[in-house]
């Protein structure tokens, strides 16, 4: 079969900088990018889309995206991006066999029939998904190729997206946040004051309001991988970290570990994160006082049993 000797893939992070906490690399794009990273075939680039300068960042993506041969380009669909999205799609020229890879939450709730047609939509946690459709892109498969298939890796098709089922333990290979990986993919890191961060996906509990019913089980990073993400976290002088795991570390016990590694290794950082009253006991009293804490938030839902 003939192959790509290699593939240029573009992903693009949105951010804000009309928000008063604004990271130009989103999470999602960093994670993305860290489980592909080691396959030499692909060369990635993280295209940091600013909505609250709008006209100006369209602009730059188009002629980056069109005055380049990118094999794949990966937009992600939060309720929030969904409309600059579906623009952005439109407006890539389908050239080079291109493909347009839409993933996120918001896939699961619209309607699709006002975009190209030709993209290839995921609802689900993404890096083996992406991993699977690199192949697919270093095997000159077409989008409507990639799209005959109703399942690739462990995501199967069903009316118009591919659903990724979860499996019990988080898909990784790569820290995000390590010095080599900025250094690979020309990400300028030194200038944010302010990051996204997780350790854990999923929680134990089953409340009707919260956005974080994504998986069936709770699953965390290795404590080894989370703590060498949080010694580069330091030597960077990260001024503040949102850790957006939906009770901090998924157990008491994790929740300690991570706030002692930011007091060891990052202590300058503020933190921003999640927690449920009832997993604060005396000990971990003394750790949330020690911490660098700037907030903690407590759904006023939590507090009612």
């Amino acid at each position: 079969m003939r192959k790509n000797k290699n593939i240029k893939i573009m992903l693009i992070s949105f951010h804000d900088t009309e928000e008063k906490d604004d990271c130009k690399y989103s999470l999602a794009s960093l994670r993305l990018a860290a489980y592909i990273q080691n396959n030499q075939d692909i060369n990635i680039t993280i295209f940091p889309f600013d909505i609250g300068n709008m006209d100006e960042s369209k602009k730059s993506f188009i002629e980056k995206v069109n005055g380049d041969s990118y094999d794949l380009v990966g937009i992600s669909a939060y309720i929030w991006t969904w409309e600059i999205a579906k623009q952005l799609s439109l407006n890539i020229k389908r050239k080079n066999n291109i493909s347009i890879l839409v993933g996120g939450p918001e896939v699961l709730n619209r309607k699709k029939n006002d975009w190209m047609g030709d993209e290839i939509f995921v609802y689900g946690e993404g890096e083996e998904f992406l991993n699977e459709i690199c192949k697919m892109k270093l095997d000159l498969l077409s989008s409507q190729q990639i799209l005959a298939r109703k399942k690739i890796g462990n995501a199967v098709f069903n009316d118009d997206y591919y659903t990724v089922l979860s499996k019990e333990a988080l898909v990784y290979k790569n820290p995000a946040f390590t010095s080599d990986f900025f250094e690979k993919l020309h990400l300028d890191f030194r200038k944010s004051e302010y990051v996204y961060y997780e350790t854990t996906r999923g929680c134990p509990y089953n409340c009707g309001y919260c956005g974080h019913k994504t998986r069936s089980k709770t699953a965390s990073y290795d404590d080894l991988f989370i703590q060498r993400e949080i010694q580069y976290i330091g030597k960077q002088k990260i001024k503040k970290v949102f850790i957006i795991d939906p009770i901090l570390g998924g157990t008491p016990k994790r929740g300690k570990f991570i706030l002692e590694n930011f007091m060891k290794y990052s202590p300058e950082t503020r933190i921003i994160a999640y927690l449920r009253p009832e997993y604060i006991d005396d000990e971990y009293l003394k750790i949330l006082n020690c911490s660098n804490i700037e907030e903690l938030r407590i759904g006023i839902q939590t507090l009612n049993k």
